[in-house]
Order: structure tokens, then sequence, then C-alpha cells
């Protein structure tokens, strides 16, 4: 949907996430606007994590409403011994049960759709009914994500290239190699670790061993770590004593960006679109 576009159906239509739409180019430029400013960094990193979620979320809408309900079949992964796919059955009957729960009494987000959207290796199906607020809009779904996960890095690549040139026209710059993607697709398929936290360490560490073909320090996130740096040991007060390098820290200065972040897109961005969200 373009800004004066008329979008068909409802207005919760236009709160439908698509991904690298037009509402997510703009909130990329509006964050690449603050690069090389004391929030520029973590602006940016807010905007990207919100990029690539919009594949992931794609069809869902970010409100509680019924226009994310779904009927969620499973997983389609490779024949198994009858032990495993007896658990599997048993697994998939049980969210199953958990997405029509969610489904009729919290439809927010992805949420009957369970963690599947977000799981690099799964393919899995589901079946949607939007004809209330679309226009014959009712369909069965398969879902295979490494795809939709290669193709959000590679628009998270083309950003930041951007960063700082271009005037942050990222769709105009060339993406990842052939090579690249291929490269990505493999490592998605092949990492099947469900728990984030691991599947992130095994990331880190083919990072740190050169299996991208580039060599760099990493920092680790420790967002427990940035608010005592920020606010120091309490010693059992109730509020911390100010410290004058509160107002450089990583944790006054995400949040900070967190801030802009929201305004720009709830107040500056979205009635573009003649959406007014709170």
């Amino acid at each position: 949907m373009k800004p004066g576009e008329e979008t068909p159906g409802t207005f919760i239509a236009k709160l439908v996430t698509e991904p690298d739409s037009y509402v997510c180019k703009d909130m990329i430029l509006a964050a690449l606007r603050t690069f090389g400013s004391a929030v520029g960094l973590y602006r940016l990193g807010i905007a990207i994590h919100v990029l690539s979620d919009s594949w992931s979320h794609r069809g869902f809408a970010g409100i509680k409403h019924a226009i994310n309900d779904i009927t969620l079949f499973g997983d389609l992964g490779e024949e198994e011994g009858f032990i495993e796919r007896l658990k599997d059955l048993i697994s998939d009957w049980f969210g199953n049960l958990l997405s029509m729960f969610m489904s009729q009494s919290f439809p927010l987000g992805h949420a009957a759709a369970l963690d599947y959207p977000d799981l690099p290796y799964l393919s899995w199906r589901y079946s949607d009914d939007d004809s209330e607020y679309y226009e014959a809009r009712s369909y069965d779904l398969e879902r295979t994500n490494y795809i939709d996960f290669v193709d959000a890095a590679d628009c998270v690549y083309r950003v930041l290239c951007s960063a700082g040139e271009n005037g942050g026209r990222y769709w105009n710059l060339a993406g990842l190699s052939l090579d690249q993607r291929n490269l990505l697709k493999s490592l998605f398929e092949e990492i099947k670790i469900r728990d984030p936290e691991l599947r992130t360490n095994i990331w880190l560490a083919k990072i740190k061993d050169g299996t991208f073909g580039f060599d760099g320090e990493l920092r680790e996130y420790d967002r427990s770590r940035w608010k005592r740096e920020a606010l120091g040991e309490f010693g059992g007060k109730s509020r911390p004593n100010f410290r004058p390098e509160f107002l450089q820290s990583n944790w006054k200065l995400f949040y900070d960006a967190v801030f802009s972040h929201r305004y720009d897109v709830t107040r500056v961005i979205l009635p573009k679109y003649d959406i007014c969200v709170a």
C-alpha cells in the first residue's frame, strides 16, 4: 500500500503485515536519518528487527483481532520412525489445540501460529479465512520459512550497505550473491534447534570461525550488564543515585531510540497511510 492508496477491504486490513512494505521503507529511512547521532545505531537495530519480522509475521496484524484467526495444520517435516512420529503427533495435537485456543481467546499477531513462523528450518501449513475483512480472501497456505529468512537477510544486508550513503534507498542496491544466499539457505535448513538462545550461539560460532568469509569482533549483548553500567548498584536503595555516565550509557540510549522509533512510526509514518494507532 502506497501513501494515499486505498486498501481493499476494511480498515483492519491496513494493519496486516506485508514483507518490506512501503511502511517498512519509510521506517528504515527514518532510522537511517539518525545514523551518526548518539542513538543512530540503536534506532537502526530496532528498525531492522521490525523489518525482518515483516517476513515471519506476514499475513497477521499486530493487534488483538479476529483477523488473526487461523486453523493450524502443523509441521511438514521429513518422514521419521514410528516413535519419533508418535511424539510429533502428540506434539502436533497439543499444538493445534493451543492454536485453536489462541485463535478464539487471544488472537494477537501470530499467536495462533505458535512459534512456527519464527523457526528458520520449519515448513508448515495453515488455513486462513479473512473473507470478512477482504473481498473473497480465504485459502490454505504452505510456508517454507528458510525462503522467507533468506529474503529477509538479503533485505537487511542491503539496508546495512545503504547506511550513510545512497540516501538510504536500499531497494536500489544489489543484494547477496547467489553463493551467499545458498549458504544461508543451507544453514537455515540444517540448524534444527528450537531453543533461540542455543540457535543464536551456533550462528555466532559460525561467524567467529569464518564460515561467512569475514572476520569481525562480536560484542555480546547483555541487558542486565547494560542496566548495571547505567544505574550502578542500588545498595538496597529504592532509587539509584544520579551518575553522569548515565546520560551516555547504552541502556539509556537504547530506550531513547525505542521512544523516538515509536513516535516516528505512530505519529509520523502511519498517518501518511491513514492509519491512526496508539
